[in-house]
């Protein structure tokens, strides 16, 4: 099932929006029903997988608010396995404007300048919504795309992306040092000298 929501489309609101102040910080207090609802769900559905579906049947049917979106984002994107095959890269860039930029750590502010960004996958995979702060992180990606195949495909890409297309940083959690971008808004992309 291909879904293409516009960004400002999801009716996100059957619960209060919560106003979240210039920091744009919420915490599990602003949304508890809906974050133990969603986390309920997800373990009834057969786990972390079926988050990202989960997040897009509560967000078209109007269940979840914007602060409720902006708590269990981080999760529903760095819990399954390979996010972006779950839903299509518009679905999930319609789902982090609507939320506004989000961090892990939740206090983290949108880059204001553009930020150097690394990526290890295929040629084929290069302009991904999954990049890294950490050059070593983007080395071992490169390299786990090798060991799945069986043969040396992956290479490390490089690129310096504008602030507005930044969706998110997580620095937390995984220790991935993640920024999740637009790829629509991804400038030329070249491969790093330092693989």
């Amino acid at each position: 099932m291909r879904t293409f929501l516009r960004p400002g489309t999801l009716p996100i609101g059957r619960f209060n929006r919560v106003s979240t102040g210039k920091s744009g910080k919420v915490s599990i207090d602003d949304a508890p029903d809906e974050v133990g609802a969603i986390e309920r769900a997800v373990a009834e559905a057969g786990g972390r997988n079926a988050y990202p579906r989960l997040l897009l049947s509560w967000l078209t049917a109007g269940q979840l608010s914007l602060a409720g979106l902006r708590l269990v984002l981080v999760e529903a994107w760095t819990i399954p396995e390979w996010p972006a095959s779950h839903l299509t890269a518009r679905v999930w860039v319609s789902i982090f404007r609507e939320a506004g930029f989000v961090s892990d750590p939740p206090d983290l502010r949108p880059p204001s300048e553009p930020l150097t960004v690394y990526r290890g996958a295929t040629f084929g995979r290069r302009r991904g919504m999954s990049w890294t702060l950490d050059l070593d992180r983007a080395r071992w990606f490169a390299s786990r795309s090798s060991l799945l195949t069986g043969r040396p495909v992956g290479m490390v890409f490089r690129s310096s992306i504008p602030p507005e297309s930044v969706l998110a940083i997580m620095t937390g959690g995984r220790r991935e040092a993640e920024v999740v971008v637009d790829p629509v808004g991804l400038p030329p992309i070249r491969r790093s000298d330092a693989t």
